[in-house]
This record gives structure tokens, sequence and C-alpha cells, in this order.
């Protein structure tokens, strides 16, 4: 297990913005045939994020949570654009 709780910040290279990312997360097991996918889901997202929601901006925060109960995982991406 990894220990994903951490807080980055990212100069996007081809603007001013500073955008603080957040990243809260319980300690997750997941299979490769979702761990792969859900890596996908969350790398688009992102993606998305940079170039749109923070257009003309100067700073903005993305927050990642992933939370386990039994057997079910949520995965929560939220911004403040």
């Amino acid at each position: 297990m990894v220990n994903l709780n951490a807080a980055y910040i990212f100069k996007l290279p081809t603007s001013d913005a500073v955008i603080t990312t957040v990243v809260k997360s319980d300690p997750v097991y997941l299979e490769i045939t979702t761990a792969v996918p859900t890596a996908l889901i969350i790398h688009e997202l992102l993606t998305n994020t940079y170039k749109h929601a923070f257009n003309g901006r100067k700073s903005g925060h993305i927050t990642i949570t992933l939370k386990q109960l039994g057997n079910t995982v949520t995965l929560v991406i939220s911004d403040d654009a």
C-alpha cells in the first residue's frame, strides 16, 4: 500500500496559473483490472481540468478523494473553477 495523502503544486507550462492538487486517500487495494482503468479515468479528468477549468485564472485547487467502505470504493475529483 502506498500513502496517497499529499499536496502537490503545479505550474502549468503554458500559463502563469499555479494549481494546488490535494490527494486524500484511504488505503485502497484494487485489482489490476480495476486499477488501470481507474488510473486512465483519473488521468483524463485531470488533463481536462488543467486544460479547461483554469483557463484565464492565476490559481486554482483540485481535490482528489479516494475512500473505501467495505467492497465499495468512491473516487471524487473536484476543482474550484
